[in-house]
C-alpha cells in the first residue's frame, strides 16, 4: 500500500466491534448537533471543598464527577423534555432519570455503567454508586443490568487533564450526552475585570429531531445555574 510498512495489524473484534457498530448505527440514524461552551466553576470549587470538610478521616472524598452527575440529574428534572428517546417513530419522555457515566477501558474502548434514580439520590449516595460501578467496570464482573436502563449520559476527559472540547456520540436510544473538560484556570471578564478563574468546557451533543436548541440551552442554563449557585440544589 504505497510502500507504507504495517507496523501491527489488530482486528476489530470484541468491544471495540461493538463500539464500532453501535457509534456508526448511532450517527446515521440521527441528527447530531453538538453546543458548546465553558462553566466558570469558582462555586462549584468552594461548594465541594465545604463538603469534603464535613466527610469522616478516610471516606472517600466526592468527586467534581459526582456532583456533575447530581447536578445533571437535577437538571434533568427541571428540563424534563431533554430526558426523552425516540422509539416506535414516538418520542418518550421518562420518568426515571437512570444517568450513564462513561468509563474507559484503557485503549480497549469503554464502558457506560448506568446510576439508576439519579435524581432520588444525594451526592454521598451517588458517590459510592459511582465507585461500585467504576469498580465492576475495572475487575470486569459489572452484572449486564448495571449497563442497561440508561436515559443520558454524561462523559469526562478531566480526569486526564484534557481540557478540549469534543463532539461525543450519542449513546442511542438516548437523545442526548454532555461531555466536560478539566477544570482550569483562565482569564475571564467578570463584573469589567479580568480575573482568574476555574473554568470547565463542556460539549452537549442532542439528537435535533427530538430536541431543538432552546431546549438545549434551556439544558445548559440550568446546569449552569446550579453550578454558579449551588444552594439552588437544595430546592430540586
Amino acid at each position: 500500500m504505497h510502500g507504507k510498512k504495517i507496523k501491527e495489524s489488530i482486528p476489530l473484534e470484541g468491544i471495540k466491534s461493538s463500539i464500532a457498530a453501535h457509534m456508526s448505527k448511532s450517527l446515521s440514524e440521527s441528527a447530531q448537533i453538538t453546543l458548546m461552551g465553558e462553566l466558570n466553576m469558582t462555586e462549584m470549587v468552594n461548594f465541594r471543598e465545604r463538603i469534603i470538610t464535613l466527610q469522616a478521616d478516610g471516606e472517600d472524598r466526592i468527586s467534581y464527577l459526582d456532583i456533575l452527575v447530581f447536578i445533571v440529574s437535577k437538571a434533568l428534572k427541571a428540563c424534563p423534555t431533554m430526558n426523552c428517546s425516540l422509539i416506535d417513530n414516538e418520542i418518550r419522555i421518562w420518568d426515571e432519570i437512570n444517568i450513564g457515566v462513561a468509563v474507559a477501558l484503557g485503549e480497549d474502548g469503554l464502558l457506560v455503567p448506568v446510576v439508576k434514580e439519579a435524581d432520588q439520590r444525594s451526592i454521598i449516595e451517588i458517590s459510592k454508586e459511582l465507585k461500585r460501578l467504576v469498580k465492576g467496570v475495572q475487575h470486569g464482573n459489572l452484572p449486564p443490568e448495571d449497563v442497561m436502563g440508561g436515559t443520558f449520559t454524561v462523559t469526562t476527559l478531566g480526569r486526564n487533564g484534557v481540557t478540549s472540547f469534543q463532539t461525543p456520540i450519542l449513546n442511542q436510544p438516548e437523545a442526548a450526552i454532555l461531555a466536560t473538560g478539566a477544570i482550569v484556570k483562565k482569564p475571564v471578564v467578570i463584573e469589567d475585570e479580568i480575573v482568574a478563574a476555574p473554568m470547565m468546557a463542556y460539549s452537549l451533543t442532542f439528537d435535533h429531531r427530538l430536541i431543538n436548541g432552546y431546549g438545549a440551552e434551556l439544558f445548559i442554563k440550568q446546569i449552569q445555574n446550579f453550578i454558579e449557585v449551588p444552594e439552588k440544589l437544595l430546592v430540586y
